[in-house]
């Protein structure tokens, strides 16, 4: 990559401001969310920082004036006889994650990315109108006083709020940010339209719709999520991140974001009910319903493992614990019986038929 020298070439005639806006938008090698920070510039006649959060770069590797690749507290010397400035290049303040909403989800989702590493407490402004949901958080994560200050403070917005609840708080951002380079919104409301999100907010910031779990609140959830019409690359990345940290995640069309609503966001629902119909029957049959509880919740748990460690179709495991005239087949047909094949097909299709009419 070529190197950038101030008064060097064509830039010796150029303005200090221009110089500095060159500076403050290098052109790097890797852009890894994680290294995301912003800089300012600092001299005896000049004192600029960034003010828009498009300034702050994915940082990992720079040249500037030919000195080394260090970002960090590296020294730049204008050596432009016209100007008396010696200017240092400094990394200051890591970007903000604002978090409204410290409910369950808001909470697994940053203390899953917190104890992954995908950011630090202290880089977390949080909101919550219940000051003891911030506060359950832990120690390190910054509180801000209003929904206007979170909003104006933040890089990218986490938004774990019900879906009645976004419009309003997205019509706060106009007045605040100048333009969708300066804000990332994640959402998690279930329902509520990419599009509908962009109108609210005036298309002033990018818009990332997701749909995670509640198993994420034990690191293990399955979450999907879409992207809205002005991300990047970048977006999508620190959204695979975030939501990575607590389960799996995949990006599909935000078509597919209502299915995923009703298999793996009501699903852990039905799995619930069919774990305690499980531990009813045994109860039904003597055993203690402490242990049936147990035996019932380690089946699932186990057989789960085993679908997601051996890659086999669960037809192939179910027809191998499968013996002509068992005890398992028996059981099968008591449960095609009773149609649960088909109930469980029509709760997607019932789960999915409500998302859709949330966001209308």
């Amino acid at each position: 990559m070529a190197s950038r020298h101030f008064g060097a070439g064509g830039n010796r005639h150029m303005p200090l401001t221009q110089r500095c806006y060159n500076l403050w938008f290098p052109k790097f090698d890797d852009n890894r969310v994680d290294d995301i920070f912003y800089f300012k510039i600092l001299g005896s006649h000049l004192t600029a920082e960034p003010k828009g959060r498009y300034q702050k770069q994915n940082l990992s590797h720079a040249e500037v004036l030919g000195q080394s690749d260090s970002i960090g507290n590296q020294s730049i010397r204008n050596t432009d006889p016209d100007s008396t400035a010696h200017l240092n290049l400094v990394k200051t303040s890591p970007m903000t994650i604002g978090l409204i909403g410290c409910g369950k989800m808001g909470s697994a989702l940053t203390l899953g990315a917190i104890k992954k590493g995908v950011f630090e407490p202290h880089q977390v402004l949080a909101y919550d109108p219940v000051p003891e949901a911030i506060a359950a958080l832990g120690d390190g994560i910054l509180t801000a006083k209003s929904l206007e200050e979170v909003i104006q403070q933040s890089d990218i917005l986490l938004l774990c709020v019900k879906p009645y609840q976004v419009s309003e708080i997205l019509a706060k951002i106009p007045p605040l940010v100048k333009s969708s380079d300066e804000l990332l919104v994640i959402s998690i409301a279930a329902g509520v339209k990419i599009e509908t999100m962009e109108e609210s907010c005036n298309h002033q910031a990018r818009i990332v719709r997701t749909m995670p779990n509640t198993p994420a609140l034990v690191g293990e959830g399955a979450a999907a999520f879409a992207l809205g019409k002005k991300t990047a690359d970048a977006d999508a990345d620190f959204t695979e991140k975030l939501l990575g940290s607590i389960g799996i995640v995949y990006q599909v069309k935000e078509s597919l974001l209502d299915t995923v609503t009703g298999l793996s966001g009501s699903g852990p629902a039905y799995v619930y009910t069919f774990i305690e119909a499980l531990a009813d029957g045994a109860l039904l049959e003597g055993l203690p319903r402490d242990q049936a509880l147990a035996l019932a919740t380690q089946t699932v748990l186990g057989a789960a493992r085993m679908v997601a460690d051996s890659g086999e179709h669960p037809s192939v495991l179910r027809d191998r614990v499968t013996s002509p005239g068992g005890t398992t087949i028996a059981g099968l047909a008591a449960l095609e019986e009773g149609a649960f094949r088909s109930s469980a097909i029509n709760a997607v299709k019932a789960a999915t038929k409500k998302a859709r009419e949330l966001g209308r």
